[in-house]
């Protein structure tokens, strides 16, 4: 088959979002399928991980295209802005934020990738007509990809097969009613219906983002797939060995001042006895990094690191640590980690809604050990129990969660619409 894949986050661009279609494009090219990838030729955001592009297979065609959207960098010292501006009482600060945000909201009612749009909806209507490509893949974030292939829909219609991939909910996001204006919310609801009306077939990376747009739009039960993300059992070949003076635990990925704070496991830490340490690779707020360094002498922030060397460090830990809010849009989340987390054999302690989704994959398989994340005198308990623990699952018992078998369903999915159409 030839497909072609729209992907905003590609590599170089790090950061977690970008495995998922990587591997798609990774093992479906070596499935033996003709994979066209269109993305921005310069990387979409300031955090950048060379090693990802050693995974491309030299058999992928990509197509690169200038791109309008504002980049990560830019971005990032927006939401500093914020935060600064948050924390004033300067009333001249907060009208000059809200008259910047007025003015994002017009300008970039979707998000800051918009202005790719142009660029890559005229690459793939070159690319289809020229190599006669059917099976099209757009994925998101960034949401207003997703136009893309409506507008590939109005153009071509019957003759292509569009598959959505929502690797986060749009209009379900908790927050977003809360951090735009009526009128902008009332934009991404009806372009997002829009998306899901016309799409062939949607992938969803949750069985909860899945099933909030399946109630939403019925005619989507027989025509949307769950496929999770996972793990890639390449990645963890010959990783490079470290060594650890001391129990430590580690967390890996972003943290958040909205969600995800490690704040309560840190405090319950500081009422242990024993010498440990507690690694964090990934991103953090510079307000809360700070406030960490300070407070705790056992708090270790290395910043982000290339995937490989993330897991490398992470194959060294005793404990690995999964932190989500104890809310009820957290009860239905499965975070991407937990994959590598399983893949790595090592015991989790997750802080998460004891009665999740998350928590019940961990407790059924004997993964670790779960607590509420808002209750030190929980955490310590949890704590303690997960320092005895030792983990002895067969990893070929989870392999509906490899990266390989996440692509053949994928697969299948424009198989099935090879034979019927």
């Amino acid at each position: 088959m030839k497909m072609l894949m729209i992907i905003n986050e590609f590599p170089p661009t790090g950061e977690s979002g970008v495995q998922r279609s990587l591997k798609f494009v990774k093992y479906l090219s070596r499935a033996g399928h003709e994979v066209h990838v269109i993305t921005p030729r310069k990387p979409v955001k300031n955090i950048l991980d060379y090693s990802l592009c050693d995974e491309i297979p030299r058999s992928v065609k990509i197509h690169y295209t200038a791109n309008w959207g504002i980049k990560g960098k830019t971005t990032q010292n927006i939401a500093k802005t914020k935060n600064h501006v948050s924390d004033t009482t300067s009333i001249f600060k907060k009208f000059a934020w809200e008259s910047l945000k007025f003015v994002n909201d017009v300008l970039f009612p979707f998000d800051k990738q918009m202005g790719w749009i142009p660029f890559a909806f005229s690459k793939a209507c070159h690319l289809i007509k020229k190599h006669n490509i059917r099976n099209i893949y757009i994925t998101s974030y960034p949401f207003s990809a997703q136009i893309i292939g409506l507008k590939l829909k109005k153009r071509y219609g019957e003759k292509i097969f569009y598959v959505a991939d929502y690797r986060d909910s749009w209009q379900f996001e908790p927050k977003l009613s809360k951090n735009v204006s009526q009128k902008r919310l009332s934009r991404i609801v009806s372009v997002d219906n829009k998306v899901l009306k016309t799409c062939d077939h949607l992938t969803a990376a949750t069985e909860k983002i899945r099933m909030d747009y399946v109630n939403l739009h019925p005619s989507l039960k027989g025509n949307s797939t769950t496929i999770y993300n996972g793990y890639d059992d390449d990645d963890f070949q010959n990783l490079p060995k470290h060594t650890n003076d001391k129990f430590c635990y580690l967390l890996m990925g972003k943290i958040y001042d909205f969600k995800g704070s490690p704040e309560h496991l840190l405090e319950a830490m500081s009422k242990l006895k024993s010498d440990f340490q507690f690694i964090h690779i990934g991103t953090i707020p510079p307000k809360m990094l700070s406030k960490f360094n300070e407070k705790y002498s056992f708090f270790h922030h290395l910043g982000y690191k290339s995937h490989r060397e993330a897991l490398s460090l992470a194959a060294s830990a005793d404990v690995l640590v999964i932190i989500l809010n104890n809310d009820i849009h957290s009860a239905s989340v499965v975070p991407g980690k937990l994959f590598e987390c399983i893949r790595l054999n090592k015991p989790i302690l997750s802080l998460c809604p004891t009665d999740g989704l998350l928590a019940e994959i961990i407790n059924d398989n004997g993964l670790g050990t779960c607590s509420v994340p808002d209750n030190v005198e929980e955490i310590v308990v949890a704590l303690n129990q997960i320092n005895s623990q030792r983990i002895n699952s067969n990893i070929n018992e989870f392999y509906q969660f490899s990266r390989e078998h996440q692509a053949k369903r994928l697969e299948e999915i424009f198989k099935s619409n090879e034979t019927t159409s």
